[in-house]
């Protein structure tokens, strides 16, 4: 006998037939409060969704071993951002049987006329932080969010104040399907001043471009810097692709700088995670006025000093150093010993004393660093001809950890701990 897993819709009292005589014959129903309390007309037993989840699932399990009808509810469609995904995890894909109803997105399209398939979608249902979000809105026009209490379109509103995001208007969608429905357009500034009701769906929509156009060796020129402190851009572009960052990875940008190799490495680290760690608060701040500039939103900045901030962040997969060891002989090694399995570092140096210094920081970890040299040289007018102008050459330091590597620093957990 299947589960039937019934999305109801945005407006819980318009059902079709079909739906109705299902529910009919049900002797057990499952769904939050407002779902049960739209069916409290239906003479099945009602077991409320509400956390620890595992004891719903438990419930379900006894009921189908008994052979009830069990029908699961949903608003909108059960495998968008619904339970279903839960339910394919812990019961059999043959034992449910789906019926999709009409979401807040589609709805929340249709009433702003809008074609949804054009619209990027992200629940932010128990997540601590924005960051899938703002990956979207470095990447998207439309952002289409699901939110909770926490994150209330007036709190979401004031963190991208926060992070000096003012290039999105938020069409905040108020109880939809239901007789108080309301849907308002608001800027930042407005939302973030504001209260709504707890049965939302926000879409943002992006009002203006980015200043800078974000590429992998953008211009120097394009990024804001004091007294050329910035590393060049075929610099950034060996080192980044030297370390091959992948989609997911997390990236450590200690030194950051102006957080010229950070903000490109965000583009790859598309889905992942980026953090640039400067202690001069000067230079953070033209961090902070880069990523805005070039609407990498989801970059992370740290203004503090490595490696004491370390315990804060979480652990990387990549690690570029550009500055800093000369000031802290430790940060090579903390920064190894949260480097994850299969991670790499790389270490920038401009001078042979750092490089030197990169070499022994390695070292007495142990490990062989691997050195390149980059020499870049640049056309410049000479009269009616041009010549080559050589800029500094910096070398780039690294060592990579193959996944099957015994050497994980001494805080690793033994490798049968972390499977």
């Amino acid at each position: 006998m299947p589960i039937h897993v019934i999305g109801l819709g945005t407006d819980l009292q318009d059902q079709p037939d079909s739906v109705r005589e299902l529910l009919s014959s049900c002797t057990v129903l499952v769904g939050g409060q407002r779902m049960l309390e739209a069916c409290g007309n239906y003479p099945a037993r009602q077991i409320q969704i509400k956390a620890p989840l595992e004891s719903v699932l438990a419930e379900i399990q006894t009921a189908k071993a008994q052979r009830e009808q069990i029908a699961v509810l949903a608003d909108g469609d059960p495998l968008f951002y619904g339970i279903g995904r839960r339910l394919l995890q812990d019961l059999p894909a043959q034992d449910l049987h789906f019926h999709p109803g009409i979401t807040a997105l589609q709805t929340a399209a249709a009433r702003l006329k809008i074609p949804w398939d054009q619209v990027r979608t992200v629940s932010l249902h128990g997540r601590l932080e924005l960051h899938p979000l703002l990956r979207l809105m470095s990447r998207h026009e439309l952002i289409g969010v699901y939110t909770d209490a926490t994150w209330s379109p007036d709190a979401l509103a004031r963190e991208l104040l926060k992070r000096d995001i003012d290039h999105f208007i938020l069409h905040v969608c108020e109880d939809l399907g239901l007789g108080t429905e309301k849907l308002l357009t608001l800027d930042c500034a407005q939302a973030a001043d504001m209260r709504f009701s707890t049965l939302n769906f926000v879409l943002l929509e992006r009002t203006q471009r980015p200043e800078r156009k974000l590429t992998l060796g953008t211009p120097e020129e394009h990024l804001e810097h004091e007294n050329s402190l910035i590393t060049k851009a075929e610099i950034r572009s060996t080192a980044l692709g030297c370390l091959h960052i992948q989609p997911g990875h997390t990236v450590w940008d200690i030194g950051a700088g102006c957080g010229s190799i950070g903000l490109e490495a965000s583009l790859l680290a598309w889905n992942g995670r980026v953090i640039c760690v400067e202690s001069d608060p000067k230079r953070a701040e033209h961090i902070r006025t880069n990523r805005v500039r070039t609407g990498a939103y989801a970059l992370d900045i740290v203004t503090g000093n490595a490696p004491e901030c370390f315990s804060e962040l979480p652990d990387p997969d990549r690690i570029v150093v550009g500055g800093g060891i000369s000031r802290s002989p430790d940060l090579v090694p903390q920064a190894l010993d949260r480097l994850r399995p299969g991670g790499k570092i790389m270490i920038l140096c401009t001078l042979l004393s750092t490089l030197h210094q990169a070499r022994d920081q390695l070292g007495k970890a142990g490990l062989e660093a691997d050195v390149q040299q980059i020499s870049i040289s640049r056309s410049r007018s000479i009269g009616t001809d041009k010549r080559l102008e050589p800029l500094n050459p910096v070398f780039l330091v690294s060592f990579a950890f193959s996944k099957s590597d015994p050497f994980f620093g001494p805080k690793r957990p033994k490798e049968e701990d972390m499977h």
